[in-house]
């Protein structure tokens, strides 16, 4: 009876480690959620801005939960921004991102969509809906283009959704 139990649990044993090692799941790229670093810098009408919420918005690169959160970064009073995934100014995993664009007001509350930090004084025109800043993050080093901001004076039209996300 030993030797039917022993014989049992060998049989058993090799049977889950013969289906571990057929998992169907392929193998990491092995560099897929290095950050590389990401920098720009934004205007508006011209003049660099600071207080803009950068947030790199996933399109063929890394989403959560393999990330922590959006790349993000906040512009500083020159405009130039340094992207974050992990840790302060690391960067973001390579991959296609469109750049979302957010100016809190300074006054602070809240928004009219419960958004902490006020009404955003870009009118949700970057918002993934309506931004057309589309990027892509490479291996080495990330210079982002500026990006100059216009001016509006109404909110854009409603969006049926994020084209390729909805």
């Amino acid at each position: 009876m030993t030797d039917f139990r022993s014989v049992r649990a060998a049989v058993l044993l090799g049977a889950v480690l013969f289906a571990s090692g057929c998992s169907s799941t392929a193998p990491a790229e092995p560099d897929a959620l290095v950050p590389h670093p990401v920098t720009g810098k934004v205007t508006f009408d011209g003049q660099p801005v600071g207080g803009v919420v950068v947030t790199l918005f996933p399109l063929d690169a890394p989403t959560v939960p393999k990330v922590p959160k959006n790349p993000q970064g906040v512009t500083r009073d020159d405009g130039t921004y340094t992207i974050s995934t992990f840790a302060d100014n690391d960067g973001a995993p390579a991959g296609g991102y469109r750049v979302l664009l957010r100016w809190p007001d300074p006054d602070g509350g809240k928004s009219e969509r419960g958004a902490e930090g006020g009404q955003d004084r870009l009118l949700g025109w970057y918002d993934a809906a309506h931004s057309k800043f589309d990027v892509r993050v490479k291996a080495g080093t990330n210079d982002l283009p500026v990006m100059n901001l216009v001016k509006r004076a109404h909110t854009p039209a409603a969006s049926p959704g994020i084209p390729g996300q909805n």
